[in-house]
Protein backbone atom coordinates (compact mmCIF):
# COMPACT_ATOMS: atom_id res chain seq x y z
CA UNK A 1 0.00 0.00 0.00
CA UNK A 2 1.08 3.59 -0.63
CA UNK A 3 1.62 6.12 2.15
CA UNK A 4 -1.58 7.95 1.17
CA UNK A 5 -3.57 4.71 1.23
CA UNK A 6 -2.27 3.91 4.71
CA UNK A 7 -3.08 7.40 5.94
CA UNK A 8 -6.56 7.20 4.42
CA UNK A 9 -7.17 3.78 6.01
CA UNK A 10 -6.22 5.31 9.37
CA UNK A 11 -8.81 8.04 8.93
CA UNK A 12 -6.50 10.88 7.90
CA UNK A 13 -7.80 13.54 5.48
CA UNK A 14 -7.47 12.65 1.79
CA UNK A 15 -5.06 14.55 -0.45
CA UNK A 16 -7.90 16.70 -1.75
CA UNK A 17 -8.28 18.11 1.75
CA UNK A 18 -4.59 18.03 2.70
CA UNK A 19 -4.45 21.28 4.63
CA UNK A 20 -6.38 22.85 1.74
CA UNK A 21 -3.19 22.73 -0.32
CA UNK A 22 -3.57 19.80 -2.71
CA UNK A 23 -2.44 21.85 -5.72
CA UNK A 24 0.82 22.71 -4.02
CA UNK A 25 1.59 19.32 -2.50
CA UNK A 26 0.48 17.05 -5.34
CA UNK A 27 1.40 19.10 -8.41
CA UNK A 28 3.74 22.03 -7.79
CA UNK A 29 6.05 20.43 -5.20
CA UNK A 30 7.25 17.67 -7.59
CA UNK A 31 8.05 20.33 -10.21
CA UNK A 32 10.05 22.38 -7.70
CA UNK A 33 11.98 19.27 -6.68
CA UNK A 34 12.67 18.30 -10.30
CA UNK A 35 13.51 21.73 -11.72
CA UNK A 36 14.11 24.10 -8.82
CA UNK A 37 17.26 24.97 -6.87
CA UNK A 38 18.14 23.85 -3.32
CA UNK A 39 17.49 27.36 -1.98
CA UNK A 40 14.00 27.22 -3.52
CA UNK A 41 13.38 23.84 -1.86
CA UNK A 42 14.35 25.34 1.50
CA UNK A 43 12.20 28.43 0.99
CA UNK A 44 9.00 26.86 -0.39
CA UNK A 45 8.56 23.16 0.38
CA UNK A 46 8.24 23.10 4.17
CA UNK A 47 5.71 25.98 4.37
CA UNK A 48 3.79 24.28 1.55
CA UNK A 49 3.60 20.87 3.26
CA UNK A 50 2.81 22.41 6.65
CA UNK A 51 -0.06 24.40 5.17
CA UNK A 52 1.53 27.71 6.13
CA UNK A 53 1.43 28.82 2.48
CA UNK A 54 -1.36 27.91 0.06
CA UNK A 55 -0.38 27.59 -3.61
CA UNK A 56 -2.18 27.85 -6.94
CA UNK A 57 -1.23 26.99 -10.50
CA UNK A 58 -1.39 29.76 -13.13
CA UNK A 59 -1.40 28.11 -16.56
CA UNK A 60 -4.61 28.52 -18.58
CA UNK A 61 -5.48 31.71 -20.44
CA UNK A 62 -8.56 32.77 -22.44
CA UNK A 63 -6.78 31.74 -25.67
CA UNK A 64 -4.61 29.00 -24.19
CA UNK A 65 -6.54 26.42 -22.24
CA UNK A 66 -5.82 22.90 -23.43
CA UNK A 67 -3.20 24.41 -25.77
CA UNK A 68 -0.82 25.76 -23.13
CA UNK A 69 1.88 26.53 -25.70
CA UNK A 70 -0.35 29.33 -27.07
CA UNK A 71 -0.11 31.40 -23.87
CA UNK A 72 0.53 35.14 -24.20
CA UNK A 73 1.32 36.36 -20.68
CA UNK A 74 4.70 38.09 -21.05
CA UNK A 75 7.72 38.25 -18.75
CA UNK A 76 10.44 40.79 -19.59
CA UNK A 77 13.74 40.95 -17.70
CA UNK A 78 14.36 44.38 -16.18
CA UNK A 79 17.56 44.46 -14.15
CA UNK A 80 17.28 41.96 -11.32
CA UNK A 81 13.55 41.33 -11.78
CA UNK A 82 11.10 40.03 -14.36
CA UNK A 83 8.13 42.29 -15.21
CA UNK A 84 4.99 40.26 -15.94
CA UNK A 85 1.83 41.41 -17.73
CA UNK A 86 -1.11 39.30 -18.81
CA UNK A 87 -4.10 37.27 -17.71
CA UNK A 88 -4.81 33.76 -16.46
CA UNK A 89 -8.16 32.04 -16.13
CA UNK A 90 -9.75 28.98 -14.46
CA UNK A 91 -7.27 29.31 -11.58
CA UNK A 92 -8.36 27.12 -8.68
CA UNK A 93 -8.03 28.65 -5.20
CA UNK A 94 -6.30 31.83 -6.42
CA UNK A 95 -8.39 33.81 -3.93
CA UNK A 96 -6.90 31.79 -1.05
CA UNK A 97 -3.36 31.38 -2.35
CA UNK A 98 -0.25 32.94 -0.87
CA UNK A 99 1.97 31.87 -3.75
CA UNK A 100 1.49 30.64 -7.29
CA UNK A 101 3.51 28.95 -10.01
CA UNK A 102 3.01 31.00 -13.14
CA UNK A 103 3.89 30.16 -16.73
CA UNK A 104 4.83 33.12 -18.94
CA UNK A 105 6.46 33.72 -22.29
CA UNK A 106 9.98 35.11 -22.32
CA UNK A 107 10.69 34.39 -25.99
CA UNK A 108 8.98 35.27 -29.26
CA UNK A 109 5.14 35.19 -29.28
CA UNK A 110 5.14 32.49 -31.96
CA UNK A 111 7.71 30.37 -30.18
CA UNK A 112 5.18 27.83 -28.97
CA UNK A 113 6.97 25.47 -26.53
CA UNK A 114 10.19 27.44 -26.80
CA UNK A 115 10.69 30.60 -24.78
CA UNK A 116 8.39 29.69 -21.87
CA UNK A 117 9.42 30.20 -18.26
CA UNK A 118 8.03 29.24 -14.85
CA UNK A 119 7.97 31.73 -11.97
CA UNK A 120 7.04 31.60 -8.31
CA UNK A 121 4.91 34.67 -7.60
CA UNK A 122 3.47 36.37 -4.54
CA UNK A 123 -0.32 36.20 -4.89
CA UNK A 124 -0.73 38.96 -2.28
CA UNK A 125 1.19 41.48 -4.38
CA UNK A 126 -1.02 44.54 -5.21
CA UNK A 127 -0.14 44.09 -8.89
CA UNK A 128 -2.03 40.76 -8.86
CA UNK A 129 -5.80 41.14 -9.33
CA UNK A 130 -7.92 38.03 -8.53
CA UNK A 131 -11.56 37.99 -9.69
CA UNK A 132 -14.07 35.17 -9.03
CA UNK A 133 -15.61 33.02 -11.76
CA UNK A 134 -19.10 31.99 -10.70
CA UNK A 135 -20.01 28.44 -11.67
CA UNK A 136 -23.24 26.63 -12.45
CA UNK A 137 -24.07 25.89 -8.79
CA UNK A 138 -23.32 29.43 -7.62
CA UNK A 139 -19.91 28.61 -6.15
CA UNK A 140 -16.61 30.15 -7.22
CA UNK A 141 -13.51 28.11 -6.54
CA UNK A 142 -12.16 29.18 -9.93
CA UNK A 143 -10.83 32.65 -10.70
CA UNK A 144 -9.40 34.86 -13.40
CA UNK A 145 -6.14 36.59 -12.47
CA UNK A 146 -4.63 39.74 -13.99
CA UNK A 147 -1.01 40.90 -13.78
CA UNK A 148 -0.18 44.57 -14.26
CA UNK A 149 3.59 45.24 -14.21
CA UNK A 150 4.13 42.56 -11.57
CA UNK A 151 7.83 42.52 -10.62
CA UNK A 152 9.19 39.06 -9.78
CA UNK A 153 12.75 38.72 -8.43
CA UNK A 154 15.09 36.90 -10.81
CA UNK A 155 15.71 34.33 -8.07
CA UNK A 156 12.07 33.22 -8.29
CA UNK A 157 12.55 31.83 -11.80
CA UNK A 158 12.22 28.02 -11.72
CA UNK A 159 14.72 26.46 -14.10
CA UNK A 160 16.07 28.36 -17.10
CA UNK A 161 14.23 31.22 -18.90
CA UNK A 162 13.50 28.94 -21.87
CA UNK A 163 12.77 25.67 -20.05
CA UNK A 164 9.30 26.39 -18.74
CA UNK A 165 7.73 23.72 -20.92
CA UNK A 166 9.63 20.99 -19.05
CA UNK A 167 8.34 22.41 -15.76
CA UNK A 168 4.80 22.48 -17.17
CA UNK A 169 5.00 18.86 -18.33
CA UNK A 170 6.08 17.73 -14.85
CA UNK A 171 3.14 19.55 -13.28
CA UNK A 172 0.61 18.29 -15.83
CA UNK A 173 1.70 14.66 -15.44
CA UNK A 174 1.31 14.92 -11.67
CA UNK A 175 -1.97 16.81 -12.11
CA UNK A 176 -3.54 14.06 -14.18
CA UNK A 177 -2.43 11.36 -11.77
CA UNK A 178 -3.77 13.47 -8.89
CA UNK A 179 -7.13 14.05 -10.62
CA UNK A 180 -7.30 10.40 -11.63
CA UNK A 181 -6.57 9.59 -8.00
CA UNK A 182 -10.00 10.95 -7.22
CA UNK A 183 -11.30 7.54 -8.25
CA UNK A 184 -9.88 6.26 -4.96
CA UNK A 185 -10.73 9.40 -2.99
CA UNK A 186 -13.54 11.55 -4.34
CA UNK A 187 -14.73 8.71 -6.59
CA UNK A 188 -15.28 6.33 -3.68
CA UNK A 189 -16.78 9.15 -1.65
CA UNK A 190 -19.19 9.92 -4.48
CA UNK A 191 -20.13 6.26 -4.70
CA UNK A 192 -20.75 6.15 -0.94
CA UNK A 193 -23.03 9.19 -1.22
CA UNK A 194 -25.22 7.65 -3.92
CA UNK A 195 -25.28 4.27 -2.14
CA UNK A 196 -26.73 6.08 0.87
CA UNK A 197 -29.44 7.58 -1.34
CA UNK A 198 -30.09 4.15 -2.87
CA UNK A 199 -30.49 2.54 0.56
CA UNK A 200 -33.17 5.10 1.48
CA UNK A 201 -35.31 4.14 -1.52
CA UNK A 202 -38.33 1.96 -0.90
CA UNK A 203 -38.33 0.74 -4.50
CA UNK A 204 -34.93 -0.83 -5.24
CA UNK A 205 -35.30 -1.50 -8.91
CA UNK A 206 -33.04 -4.43 -10.01
CA UNK A 207 -32.02 -2.57 -13.19
CA UNK A 208 -30.82 0.40 -11.14
CA UNK A 209 -29.13 -1.96 -8.70
CA UNK A 210 -27.17 -3.42 -11.61
CA UNK A 211 -26.12 0.12 -12.63
CA UNK A 212 -24.87 0.72 -9.11
CA UNK A 213 -22.85 -2.49 -9.06
CA UNK A 214 -21.28 -1.61 -12.41
CA UNK A 215 -20.29 1.80 -11.06
CA UNK A 216 -18.68 0.15 -8.02
CA UNK A 217 -16.68 -2.17 -10.28
CA UNK A 218 -15.52 0.73 -12.47
CA UNK A 219 -14.52 2.76 -9.41
CA UNK A 220 -12.31 -0.07 -8.18
CA UNK A 221 -10.80 -0.58 -11.63
CA UNK A 222 -10.04 3.13 -11.92
CA UNK A 223 -8.40 2.98 -8.48
CA UNK A 224 -6.07 0.18 -9.63
CA UNK A 225 -5.20 2.03 -12.85
CA UNK A 226 -4.27 5.15 -10.94
CA UNK A 227 -2.09 3.17 -8.55
CA UNK A 228 -0.10 2.02 -11.58
CA UNK A 229 0.20 5.60 -12.82
CA UNK A 230 1.35 6.75 -9.39
CA UNK A 231 3.99 4.01 -9.22
CA UNK A 232 5.38 5.00 -12.62
CA UNK A 233 5.46 8.63 -11.59
CA UNK A 234 7.27 7.79 -8.35
CA UNK A 235 10.18 6.27 -10.30
CA UNK A 236 10.27 9.20 -12.73
CA UNK A 237 8.77 7.17 -15.55
CA UNK A 238 5.45 8.91 -16.26
CA UNK A 239 3.38 7.09 -18.81
CA UNK A 240 -0.01 7.68 -20.41
CA UNK A 241 -1.79 6.00 -17.49
CA UNK A 242 -2.26 9.37 -15.81
CA UNK A 243 -4.13 10.72 -18.83
CA UNK A 244 -6.20 7.56 -19.08
CA UNK A 245 -7.03 7.64 -15.35
CA UNK A 246 -8.02 11.31 -15.59
CA UNK A 247 -10.30 10.55 -18.57
CA UNK A 248 -11.94 7.60 -16.83
CA UNK A 249 -12.36 9.47 -13.55
CA UNK A 250 -14.07 12.42 -15.25
CA UNK A 251 -16.62 10.17 -16.93
CA UNK A 252 -17.02 7.95 -13.87
CA UNK A 253 -17.78 10.80 -11.48
CA UNK A 254 -20.42 12.17 -13.85
CA UNK A 255 -22.00 8.72 -14.17
CA UNK A 256 -22.05 8.23 -10.40
CA UNK A 257 -23.90 11.48 -9.77
CA UNK A 258 -26.25 10.85 -12.70
CA UNK A 259 -27.20 7.65 -10.91
CA UNK A 260 -27.62 9.62 -7.69
CA UNK A 261 -30.02 12.02 -9.40
CA UNK A 262 -32.03 9.10 -10.78
CA UNK A 263 -32.10 7.50 -7.33
CA UNK A 264 -33.47 10.71 -5.83
CA UNK A 265 -36.40 10.64 -8.22
CA UNK A 266 -38.47 13.83 -8.38
CA UNK A 267 -36.54 15.21 -5.37
CA UNK A 268 -33.59 15.71 -7.73
CA UNK A 269 -35.41 18.73 -9.19
CA UNK A 270 -35.05 20.59 -5.90
CA UNK A 271 -32.09 22.83 -5.07
CA UNK A 272 -31.35 25.11 -2.16
CA UNK A 273 -29.83 28.24 -3.68
CA UNK A 274 -27.76 29.33 -6.65
CA UNK A 275 -26.49 32.39 -4.75
CA UNK A 276 -22.84 33.29 -5.20
CA UNK A 277 -20.50 31.83 -2.57
CA UNK A 278 -16.95 30.64 -2.10
CA UNK A 279 -16.75 26.85 -1.63
CA UNK A 280 -15.03 27.20 1.75
CA UNK A 281 -18.11 29.10 2.99
CA UNK A 282 -20.54 26.38 1.94
CA UNK A 283 -22.35 24.45 4.66
CA UNK A 284 -23.40 20.94 3.51
CA UNK A 285 -27.17 20.55 3.16
CA UNK A 286 -29.72 18.11 1.75
CA UNK A 287 -28.91 19.10 -1.83
CA UNK A 288 -25.34 17.78 -2.02
CA UNK A 289 -26.09 15.19 -4.74
CA UNK A 290 -27.64 17.89 -6.94
CA UNK A 291 -24.69 20.20 -6.29
CA UNK A 292 -22.11 17.53 -7.09
CA UNK A 293 -24.05 16.55 -10.21
CA UNK A 294 -23.83 20.12 -11.51
CA UNK A 295 -20.21 20.55 -10.50
CA UNK A 296 -19.11 17.27 -12.10
CA UNK A 297 -19.86 18.64 -15.56
CA UNK A 298 -16.58 20.55 -15.36
CA UNK A 299 -14.48 17.49 -14.55
CA UNK A 300 -14.21 16.64 -18.24
CA UNK A 301 -12.59 20.06 -18.85
CA UNK A 302 -10.24 20.78 -15.93
CA UNK A 303 -6.73 19.32 -16.08
CA UNK A 304 -7.00 18.74 -19.83
CA UNK A 305 -10.23 18.12 -21.70
CA UNK A 306 -11.46 14.60 -22.35
CA UNK A 307 -10.84 15.21 -26.05
CA UNK A 308 -7.16 15.97 -25.38
CA UNK A 309 -6.88 12.93 -23.10
CA UNK A 310 -8.33 10.71 -25.84
CA UNK A 311 -5.75 12.05 -28.29
CA UNK A 312 -2.94 11.23 -25.84
CA UNK A 313 -4.24 7.71 -25.28
CA UNK A 314 -4.88 7.17 -29.00
CA UNK A 315 -1.43 8.32 -30.06
CA UNK A 316 0.73 7.02 -27.18
CA UNK A 317 -1.10 3.80 -26.29
CA UNK A 318 -2.92 2.67 -29.41
CA UNK A 319 -0.37 4.02 -31.88
CA UNK A 320 -2.97 5.84 -33.97
CA UNK A 321 -1.92 8.60 -36.40
CA UNK A 322 -1.33 11.94 -34.70
CA UNK A 323 -4.04 14.56 -34.67
CA UNK A 324 -3.30 17.28 -37.27
CA UNK A 325 -1.44 20.24 -35.71
CA UNK A 326 -2.30 23.28 -37.84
Amino acid sequence: MTVHELLSAAGAPTMDHYLGNALGVAMIAPALVAHGRPDQWDAYLRPMFCGEEIWCQLFSEPGAGSDLAALRTRAVLDGDAWVINGQKIWTTAAHRADRGLLMARTGEPGGRHRGLAAFVIDMRDPHVDVRPLRQIDGSAHLNEVYFDDLRVPAGDLVGAPDQGWQVAITIMMNERVSIGGGSAGEGSQALAEVVEVWCRREDRDPVMRDRLVQLAIKTRAADLLNQEAARNLAVDNPGPEGSLAKLIYSQLKQSVYEFGMDALGSTALLFGSYAFHRPEDHVPDEFEIQRHYLFARGDSIGGGTSEVMRNIVGERVLGLPKEPRP
